[in-house]
Protein backbone atom coordinates (compact mmCIF):
# COMPACT_ATOMS: atom_id res chain seq x y z
CA UNK A 1 0.00 0.00 0.00
CA UNK A 2 2.57 2.43 0.65
CA UNK A 3 4.59 1.51 -2.32
CA UNK A 4 1.80 1.83 -4.76
CA UNK A 5 0.60 5.18 -3.49
CA UNK A 6 3.60 7.29 -4.10
CA UNK A 7 3.83 5.28 -7.73
CA UNK A 8 0.98 5.48 -8.88
CA UNK A 9 0.59 9.32 -8.20
CA UNK A 10 3.97 9.49 -9.86
CA UNK A 11 2.43 7.78 -13.36
CA UNK A 12 -0.77 10.64 -13.20
CA UNK A 13 1.65 13.22 -12.70
CA UNK A 14 3.86 11.90 -15.69
CA UNK A 15 1.03 11.12 -17.87
CA UNK A 16 -0.80 14.68 -17.21
CA UNK A 17 2.67 16.41 -17.71
CA UNK A 18 2.88 14.91 -21.36
CA UNK A 19 -0.43 16.50 -22.44
CA UNK A 20 -1.54 14.30 -24.68
CA UNK A 21 -4.98 13.94 -24.59
CA UNK A 22 -5.23 9.87 -25.17
CA UNK A 23 -3.20 9.32 -22.01
CA UNK A 24 -5.86 10.98 -20.09
CA UNK A 25 -7.75 7.53 -20.39
CA UNK A 26 -4.98 6.00 -18.70
CA UNK A 27 -4.99 8.52 -15.71
CA UNK A 28 -9.05 7.61 -15.21
CA UNK A 29 -8.09 3.91 -14.55
CA UNK A 30 -5.18 4.84 -12.15
CA UNK A 31 -7.60 7.46 -10.02
CA UNK A 32 -10.34 5.01 -9.32
CA UNK A 33 -7.80 2.35 -8.86
CA UNK A 34 -5.70 4.61 -6.26
CA UNK A 35 -8.94 4.98 -4.48
CA UNK A 36 -9.67 1.77 -3.83
CA UNK A 37 -6.39 1.20 -2.52
CA UNK A 38 -6.40 3.81 -0.35
CA UNK A 39 -9.80 2.55 1.16
CA UNK A 40 -8.82 -1.12 1.28
CA UNK A 41 -5.17 0.52 3.28
CA UNK A 42 -8.14 1.85 5.86
CA UNK A 43 -10.08 -1.34 6.05
CA UNK A 44 -13.32 0.80 5.07
CA UNK A 45 -15.37 -0.98 2.72
CA UNK A 46 -17.94 1.47 2.52
CA UNK A 47 -20.80 -0.74 4.33
CA UNK A 48 -24.05 0.49 3.66
CA UNK A 49 -23.68 3.39 1.41
CA UNK A 50 -22.14 1.34 -1.02
CA UNK A 51 -24.55 -1.41 -0.66
CA UNK A 52 -27.18 0.81 -1.51
CA UNK A 53 -25.29 2.28 -4.73
CA UNK A 54 -24.86 -1.38 -6.33
CA UNK A 55 -28.27 -2.19 -6.34
CA UNK A 56 -29.26 0.57 -7.87
CA UNK A 57 -26.57 1.17 -10.57
CA UNK A 58 -28.19 -0.25 -13.46
CA UNK A 59 -31.09 2.50 -13.07
CA UNK A 60 -28.24 4.94 -12.29
CA UNK A 61 -27.11 3.66 -15.91
CA UNK A 62 -30.16 4.08 -16.75
CA UNK A 63 -31.70 7.57 -16.01
CA UNK A 64 -28.22 9.82 -15.44
CA UNK A 65 -27.37 10.36 -19.31
CA UNK A 66 -31.60 11.57 -19.06
CA UNK A 67 -31.12 14.13 -16.01
CA UNK A 68 -28.02 15.54 -17.93
CA UNK A 69 -29.94 16.31 -21.22
CA UNK A 70 -32.79 17.74 -19.35
CA UNK A 71 -31.43 20.22 -17.32
CA UNK A 72 -29.24 21.48 -19.63
CA UNK A 73 -31.92 21.11 -22.81
CA UNK A 74 -33.99 24.09 -24.27
CA UNK A 75 -37.02 23.95 -21.83
CA UNK A 76 -34.92 24.18 -18.33
CA UNK A 77 -31.46 25.40 -17.89
CA UNK A 78 -29.49 25.61 -14.80
CA UNK A 79 -26.87 27.64 -15.97
CA UNK A 80 -24.74 27.08 -12.27
CA UNK A 81 -22.37 24.44 -12.48
CA UNK A 82 -22.55 23.70 -9.07
CA UNK A 83 -27.10 23.46 -8.77
CA UNK A 84 -26.23 21.59 -12.37
CA UNK A 85 -24.22 18.85 -10.92
CA UNK A 86 -26.28 18.86 -7.28
CA UNK A 87 -29.26 19.04 -9.22
CA UNK A 88 -28.30 15.85 -11.19
CA UNK A 89 -26.67 14.04 -8.73
CA UNK A 90 -29.97 14.16 -6.34
CA UNK A 91 -32.15 13.86 -9.19
CA UNK A 92 -30.38 10.78 -10.15
CA UNK A 93 -30.35 8.78 -6.87
CA UNK A 94 -33.99 9.99 -6.09
CA UNK A 95 -35.36 8.36 -9.86
CA UNK A 96 -33.22 5.52 -9.93
CA UNK A 97 -34.48 4.58 -6.38
CA UNK A 98 -37.96 4.78 -7.04
CA UNK A 99 -37.50 3.13 -10.60
CA UNK A 100 -35.79 0.40 -8.44
CA UNK A 101 -38.28 -0.28 -6.14
CA UNK A 102 -41.26 0.01 -8.79
CA UNK A 103 -38.97 -2.66 -10.94
CA UNK A 104 -38.61 -4.85 -7.86
CA UNK A 105 -42.49 -4.70 -7.07
CA UNK A 106 -43.34 -5.83 -10.41
CA UNK A 107 -40.84 -8.93 -9.96
CA UNK A 108 -42.45 -9.69 -6.93
CA UNK A 109 -45.77 -9.99 -8.04
CA UNK A 110 -44.92 -12.00 -11.39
Amino acid sequence: HFILTPIACGVIYLLVQTKIEILFSIVYFIIPALIVNLLSFLNWNGGKIFTYLGKISYEVYLLHGLWIYLLRGQHIYIGSDYLYIFGIFLLTIISSDLLHRLLNRSQTKL
